[in-house]
């Protein structure tokens, strides 16, 4: 399972809005389509997906950043935000190289596909 890019967590919106960016609801692994064996799915949908390298101390600019394009768009969130852990302390002791991508499901203006 180590080194697979397959891990995540779902953070807690209400948190996060409250500017608590290390409080989170679960965490997962990802498994292939035809695994019978899990406790969780992620909603299919449309997410506003943000990828970056470097330590979690970015996370108060990241959701700033999502959050704001998520207003201009005038899209609507609809449930907790989840991150991916692409390389994380798994793979390199060096923060620097870290990879997260961090996604906040959407409902898109009516109309409007991607």
């Amino acid at each position: 399972m180590l080194g697979n890019s397959n891990f995540g967590a779902v953070f807690d919106f209400h948190s996060i809005s409250k500017g608590i960016f290390n409080y989170y609801k679960h965490t997962f692994c990802l498994v292939d389509e035809d695994s019978s064996d899990y406790n969780f799915i992620l909603d299919e949908g449309y997410y506003v997906t943000y990828t970056y390298k470097g330590g979690y101390n970015q996370y108060r600019q990241v959701f700033e950043m999502l959050y704001k394009f998520i207003k201009i768009n005038k899209y609507t969130i609809l449930g907790d935000p989840i991150e991916i852990y692409k390389i994380d302390v798994y793979e390199t002791a060096i923060e620097d190289e870290y990879v997260t991508q961090v996604q906040v499901p959407v409902k898109l203006l009516s109309g409007l596909t991607l």
